[in-house]
């Protein structure tokens, strides 16, 4: 094979070529990524610049997530509430029956109650996001920063809001015909 051989013009084209080429790549960089510098040596103070101001939006980024995790877990709290409040007002219904109901209306009364009892239970126990159940349980936390530079932020305490006893036992409270009368008569109006 014989060697190639430029002339001098050849050269010199072929430099502006390239010269040429490396500027339209770093114009293809800077338009994709939208900063005017991208390499320290190009600008050194603008570099930090943009530097210092890419980290605070990712600063940003970081706090809107937390604040859109936060606002799930209040969300499903604030809907398990809502069912459970609909569980209480169809207890208060069975309440209100059994106070004019006969014994035996009122053993399928019974029935009926413990059954929404436990609903309530179960939608305390499934109402949670991401492990975090604010409705079952009255040690859980939701802390939400608002920003890293001042003291805005957000405290939510759990509450407890299942039905089971507080007795050392622990168990499910359950209610009976003789108990059910002993509620009408506890919370009868007066």
């Amino acid at each position: 094979m014989q060697p190639i051989t430029l002339s001098a013009r050849m050269r010199t084209n072929l430099l502006v070529l390239q010269k040429t080429q490396d500027a339209l790549a770093a114009t293809h960089v800077r338009i994709s990524t939208g900063r005017k510098v991208d390499r320290v040596v190009d600008d050194v103070s603008s570099y930090f610049q943009i530097k210092s101001l890419d980290d605070r939006v990712a600063g940003f980024e970081t706090r809107r997530d937390e604040i859109d995790q936060s606002v799930s877990a209040i969300s499903t709290a604030l809907t398990a509430t809502s069912a459970i409040d609909g569980l209480l007002r169809q207890l208060k219904g069975i309440l209100v029956a059994a106070k004019t109901s006969t014994a035996s209306e009122r053993s399928a009364l019974s029935v009926q109650y413990n059954s929404v009892k436990s609903q309530i239970d179960y939608m305390t126990a499934d109402a949670s996001y991401q492990g975090l159940t604010l409705v079952a349980n009255s040690q859980a936390r939701l802390a939400t920063e608002f920003s890293d530079r001042s003291a805005s932020r957000l405290d939510i305490t759990g509450q407890r809001l299942t039905t089971y006893n507080t007795s050392a036992a622990g168990t499910l409270g359950t209610v009976t015909n003789a108990s059910i009368a002993s509620l009408v008569t506890l919370t009868a109006p007066t």
